[in-house]
């Protein structure tokens, strides 16, 4: 999908994505980079940026949504080359990611990410971090 997204190039042009925050994830950077206007069919488990936006959950009402012309600014963060809106994470929430499988949500649903959380938990040690980006620092 990506490289299909990236060729694109008419102007004021409208990329769909159908899938939840991996697929729409995977697709900033093509999305971005082709200067079109992201529209989300939320279609994933949890659907978290879609949530926050405001979408619609069903499918039909969010398909509405955007023959409605309903916009909503956002941020695009790049970090280490990776694009991301929403959220981002190191360490726990990365490895309550890397714990679920399409099996445990397909099964589970949302309740998915407890189990992953609960797994992941039992294994985490902690870390100390310092962030500094332009002049600031944290404590």
């Amino acid at each position: 999908m990506a490289c299909c997204i990236a060729n694109y190039r008419q102007n004021d042009g409208l990329v769909i994505v159908a899938g939840g925050d991996g697929t729409i994830s995977s697709a900033l950077e093509s999305v971005y980079k082709s200067k079109q206007i992201l529209a989300i069919l939320p279609m994933g488990t949890a659907n978290d940026l879609a949530r926050s936006l405001g979408i619609p959950q069903d499918v039909f009402a969010a398909a509405q949504a955007i023959v409605d012309n309903k916009r909503e600014r956002v941020n695009l963060a790049n970090v280490n080359s990776n694009y991301f809106v929403n959220i981002a994470h190191i360490g726990l929430g990365v490895e309550v990611t890397r714990e679920l499988t399409s099996e445990m949500k397909e099964y589970f649903g949302v309740l998915a990410y407890l189990g992953a959380l609960t797994s992941v938990m039992k294994r985490n040690k902690s870390f100390r971090v310092t962030i500094k980006a332009d002049g600031w620092r944290s404590l």
